[in-house]
Protein backbone atom coordinates (compact mmCIF):
# COMPACT_ATOMS: atom_id res chain seq x y z
CA UNK A 1 0.00 0.00 0.00
CA UNK A 2 1.36 3.39 -0.98
CA UNK A 3 1.91 6.03 1.70
CA UNK A 4 1.07 8.78 -0.80
CA UNK A 5 4.60 9.56 -1.99
CA UNK A 6 5.69 8.48 -5.47
CA UNK A 7 9.08 6.95 -6.25
CA UNK A 8 8.78 6.69 -10.06
CA UNK A 9 6.42 8.78 -12.16
CA UNK A 10 5.70 9.89 -15.73
CA UNK A 11 2.98 12.29 -16.83
CA UNK A 12 1.90 12.62 -20.44
CA UNK A 13 4.89 10.53 -21.49
CA UNK A 14 5.35 10.06 -25.23
CA UNK A 15 8.27 8.12 -26.70
CA UNK A 16 9.06 7.80 -30.40
CA UNK A 17 11.57 5.61 -32.19
CA UNK A 18 11.72 7.09 -35.67
CA UNK A 19 8.19 7.04 -37.06
CA UNK A 20 7.02 4.55 -34.40
CA UNK A 21 5.22 5.91 -31.35
CA UNK A 22 6.12 3.44 -28.57
CA UNK A 23 4.28 5.36 -25.83
CA UNK A 24 1.48 7.88 -26.25
CA UNK A 25 0.54 10.34 -23.51
CA UNK A 26 1.03 7.81 -20.68
CA UNK A 27 0.46 8.66 -17.02
CA UNK A 28 1.93 6.25 -14.49
CA UNK A 29 3.18 6.49 -10.92
CA UNK A 30 4.65 3.88 -8.60
CA UNK A 31 3.86 4.83 -5.04
CA UNK A 32 6.17 4.26 -2.10
CA UNK A 33 5.54 0.74 -0.77
CA UNK A 34 3.39 -0.35 -3.73
CA UNK A 35 3.53 -3.67 -5.59
CA UNK A 36 2.45 -3.07 -9.19
CA UNK A 37 2.40 -5.58 -12.05
CA UNK A 38 2.71 -4.12 -15.56
CA UNK A 39 1.09 -6.38 -18.16
CA UNK A 40 0.76 -6.44 -21.93
CA UNK A 41 1.68 -8.39 -25.06
CA UNK A 42 5.05 -8.15 -26.78
CA UNK A 43 5.46 -4.82 -28.50
CA UNK A 44 2.91 -3.13 -26.24
CA UNK A 45 5.37 -0.64 -24.71
CA UNK A 46 6.03 -2.26 -21.31
CA UNK A 47 9.83 -2.13 -21.49
CA UNK A 48 9.73 1.35 -23.01
CA UNK A 49 7.63 2.57 -20.09
CA UNK A 50 10.15 1.12 -17.63
CA UNK A 51 13.01 2.83 -19.45
CA UNK A 52 11.05 6.08 -19.52
CA UNK A 53 10.54 5.87 -15.75
CA UNK A 54 14.27 5.31 -15.22
CA UNK A 55 15.38 8.03 -17.63
CA UNK A 56 16.86 5.54 -20.11
CA UNK A 57 14.94 6.77 -23.15
CA UNK A 58 14.27 10.31 -24.34
CA UNK A 59 10.74 11.66 -23.97
CA UNK A 60 9.21 13.29 -27.03
CA UNK A 61 6.62 14.77 -24.69
CA UNK A 62 5.65 14.81 -21.01
CA UNK A 63 7.72 14.75 -17.84
CA UNK A 64 9.15 12.25 -15.36
CA UNK A 65 10.40 12.18 -11.79
CA UNK A 66 12.47 9.78 -9.68
CA UNK A 67 11.83 10.28 -5.97
CA UNK A 68 10.42 13.68 -6.90
CA UNK A 69 13.49 14.72 -8.92
CA UNK A 70 14.42 15.01 -12.58
CA UNK A 71 16.30 11.77 -13.47
CA UNK A 72 19.06 13.86 -15.07
CA UNK A 73 19.92 15.26 -11.63
CA UNK A 74 19.04 12.30 -9.44
CA UNK A 75 22.13 10.87 -7.65
CA UNK A 76 20.88 7.99 -5.50
CA UNK A 77 20.53 5.30 -8.15
CA UNK A 78 21.70 2.75 -5.56
CA UNK A 79 18.17 3.03 -4.13
CA UNK A 80 16.81 1.38 -7.27
CA UNK A 81 17.45 -2.26 -8.12
CA UNK A 82 16.86 -2.90 -11.82
CA UNK A 83 16.61 -6.27 -13.61
CA UNK A 84 16.57 -5.57 -17.37
CA UNK A 85 14.80 -7.67 -19.97
CA UNK A 86 16.60 -10.58 -21.67
CA UNK A 87 20.13 -9.50 -20.79
CA UNK A 88 22.44 -12.41 -20.01
CA UNK A 89 24.53 -12.30 -16.87
CA UNK A 90 27.40 -13.82 -18.90
CA UNK A 91 27.83 -10.69 -21.02
CA UNK A 92 31.15 -8.87 -20.69
CA UNK A 93 34.19 -9.95 -18.70
CA UNK A 94 34.04 -13.60 -17.51
CA UNK A 95 33.28 -13.70 -13.79
CA UNK A 96 31.89 -15.90 -11.06
CA UNK A 97 28.35 -15.63 -9.75
CA UNK A 98 29.65 -14.07 -6.52
CA UNK A 99 31.71 -11.48 -8.41
CA UNK A 100 28.79 -10.42 -10.60
CA UNK A 101 26.48 -9.96 -7.62
CA UNK A 102 29.18 -8.21 -5.56
CA UNK A 103 29.73 -5.71 -8.39
CA UNK A 104 26.34 -4.18 -7.60
CA UNK A 105 27.78 -2.88 -4.31
CA UNK A 106 30.38 -0.71 -6.11
CA UNK A 107 28.23 2.41 -5.87
CA UNK A 108 28.10 2.03 -2.09
CA UNK A 109 31.87 1.71 -1.55
CA UNK A 110 33.01 4.28 -4.12
CA UNK A 111 35.85 4.12 -6.63
CA UNK A 112 38.59 3.86 -4.01
CA UNK A 113 36.63 1.90 -1.44
CA UNK A 114 36.94 -1.77 -0.56
CA UNK A 115 34.21 -4.29 -0.10
CA UNK A 116 33.65 -5.07 3.56
CA UNK A 117 31.69 -7.53 5.69
CA UNK A 118 28.40 -5.69 5.05
CA UNK A 119 28.85 -6.01 1.29
CA UNK A 120 29.65 -9.70 1.46
CA UNK A 121 26.73 -10.31 3.79
CA UNK A 122 24.39 -8.54 1.35
CA UNK A 123 25.65 -10.75 -1.48
CA UNK A 124 25.18 -13.91 0.58
CA UNK A 125 21.61 -12.89 1.45
CA UNK A 126 20.80 -12.16 -2.18
CA UNK A 127 22.23 -15.47 -3.40
CA UNK A 128 20.28 -17.33 -0.73
CA UNK A 129 17.05 -15.58 -1.72
CA UNK A 130 17.38 -16.77 -5.33
CA UNK A 131 18.76 -20.21 -4.43
CA UNK A 132 22.20 -19.76 -5.99
CA UNK A 133 24.44 -20.19 -2.93
CA UNK A 134 25.61 -23.62 -4.13
CA UNK A 135 26.96 -22.17 -7.41
CA UNK A 136 28.41 -18.91 -6.07
CA UNK A 137 31.94 -19.79 -7.24
CA UNK A 138 30.84 -21.04 -10.68
CA UNK A 139 31.58 -19.02 -13.81
CA UNK A 140 28.38 -17.34 -14.93
CA UNK A 141 28.74 -18.46 -18.54
CA UNK A 142 28.50 -22.10 -17.41
CA UNK A 143 25.01 -21.61 -15.94
CA UNK A 144 21.66 -22.21 -17.58
CA UNK A 145 19.60 -19.28 -18.91
CA UNK A 146 17.29 -19.52 -15.89
CA UNK A 147 20.22 -19.48 -13.46
CA UNK A 148 21.77 -16.51 -15.25
CA UNK A 149 18.48 -14.65 -14.90
CA UNK A 150 18.52 -15.38 -11.17
CA UNK A 151 22.07 -13.98 -11.01
CA UNK A 152 20.71 -10.69 -12.38
CA UNK A 153 17.92 -10.73 -9.81
CA UNK A 154 20.45 -11.36 -7.03
CA UNK A 155 22.60 -8.50 -8.31
CA UNK A 156 19.60 -6.16 -8.01
CA UNK A 157 18.68 -7.48 -4.55
CA UNK A 158 22.23 -7.12 -3.20
CA UNK A 159 21.97 -3.34 -3.21
CA UNK A 160 19.19 -3.53 -0.59
CA UNK A 161 17.04 -1.35 -2.87
CA UNK A 162 14.15 0.82 -1.75
CA UNK A 163 12.64 0.23 -5.21
CA UNK A 164 12.88 -2.95 -7.25
CA UNK A 165 12.11 -2.72 -10.99
CA UNK A 166 12.07 -6.01 -12.89
CA UNK A 167 11.41 -6.43 -16.60
CA UNK A 168 10.13 -9.99 -17.11
CA UNK A 169 12.49 -11.41 -14.45
CA UNK A 170 11.13 -14.96 -14.56
CA UNK A 171 10.82 -15.38 -18.33
CA UNK A 172 13.53 -18.10 -18.35
CA UNK A 173 12.94 -19.40 -14.83
CA UNK A 174 11.22 -22.73 -14.11
CA UNK A 175 7.90 -22.81 -12.24
CA UNK A 176 9.38 -23.98 -8.93
CA UNK A 177 11.77 -21.04 -8.82
CA UNK A 178 9.04 -18.66 -10.00
CA UNK A 179 7.02 -19.66 -6.92
CA UNK A 180 10.10 -19.33 -4.71
CA UNK A 181 10.79 -15.91 -6.21
CA UNK A 182 7.18 -14.86 -5.55
CA UNK A 183 7.71 -15.73 -1.88
CA UNK A 184 10.90 -13.62 -1.88
CA UNK A 185 9.04 -10.67 -3.37
CA UNK A 186 6.31 -11.03 -0.75
CA UNK A 187 8.97 -10.80 1.97
CA UNK A 188 10.63 -7.76 0.36
CA UNK A 189 7.30 -6.01 -0.14
CA UNK A 190 6.38 -6.73 3.46
CA UNK A 191 9.56 -4.95 4.56
CA UNK A 192 8.58 -1.82 2.62
CA UNK A 193 10.27 -2.28 -0.77
CA UNK A 194 8.39 -0.67 -3.67
CA UNK A 195 8.09 -3.16 -6.54
CA UNK A 196 7.32 -2.75 -10.24
CA UNK A 197 7.16 -6.11 -12.02
CA UNK A 198 6.79 -6.38 -15.79
CA UNK A 199 5.26 -9.64 -17.03
CA UNK A 200 3.23 -11.22 -19.80
CA UNK A 201 0.93 -12.82 -17.22
CA UNK A 202 0.31 -12.65 -13.49
CA UNK A 203 1.22 -16.33 -13.06
CA UNK A 204 2.82 -17.04 -9.69
CA UNK A 205 2.61 -13.33 -8.82
CA UNK A 206 -1.21 -13.29 -8.89
CA UNK A 207 -1.62 -13.59 -5.08
CA UNK A 208 0.72 -10.59 -4.58
CA UNK A 209 -0.77 -8.14 -7.05
CA UNK A 210 -3.00 -5.42 -5.62
CA UNK A 211 -2.72 -3.17 -8.65
CA UNK A 212 -2.30 -4.14 -12.26
CA UNK A 213 -1.55 -1.86 -15.19
CA UNK A 214 -2.25 -3.12 -18.71
CA UNK A 215 -0.63 -1.40 -21.68
CA UNK A 216 -1.38 -2.08 -25.33
CA UNK A 217 0.02 -0.30 -28.40
CA UNK A 218 1.68 2.30 -26.19
CA UNK A 219 -1.50 3.26 -24.32
CA UNK A 220 -2.58 2.31 -20.78
CA UNK A 221 -5.95 0.56 -21.06
CA UNK A 222 -6.31 -0.42 -17.39
CA UNK A 223 -4.87 0.81 -14.09
CA UNK A 224 -6.48 -0.69 -11.03
CA UNK A 225 -7.44 -3.97 -9.33
CA UNK A 226 -6.18 -7.14 -11.05
CA UNK A 227 -9.66 -8.72 -11.21
CA UNK A 228 -10.82 -6.43 -14.03
CA UNK A 229 -11.80 -7.94 -17.40
CA UNK A 230 -8.81 -6.23 -19.07
CA UNK A 231 -6.47 -8.16 -16.75
CA UNK A 232 -8.12 -11.59 -16.90
CA UNK A 233 -6.69 -12.48 -20.31
CA UNK A 234 -3.21 -11.84 -18.87
CA UNK A 235 -3.79 -13.70 -15.62
CA UNK A 236 -3.03 -17.23 -16.83
CA UNK A 237 0.61 -18.42 -16.81
CA UNK A 238 0.22 -19.66 -20.39
CA UNK A 239 -1.25 -16.43 -21.72
CA UNK A 240 -0.35 -16.01 -25.39
CA UNK A 241 0.85 -12.80 -27.01
CA UNK A 242 -1.55 -10.92 -29.27
CA UNK A 243 1.17 -9.25 -31.32
CA UNK A 244 4.01 -10.83 -33.30
CA UNK A 245 7.47 -10.88 -31.74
Amino acid sequence: MSDGATVLEVRGATVRFGATEALRDVDFALGSGEFVVLLGPNGSGKSTLVKALLGRVRLAGGRREVFGEDPDYFKRWDLIGYVPQRVTAAAGVPATVHEVVLSSRASKVGLLGRYGPADRAAVERALELVDLTSVSTARVETLSAGQQQRVLIARALATDPAVLVMDEPVASVDLAHQESFAATLQTLHGSGTSILLVAHSLGAMAPLARRAVVIERGVVIHDGPPDDEAVREHAHPHHADHEPR
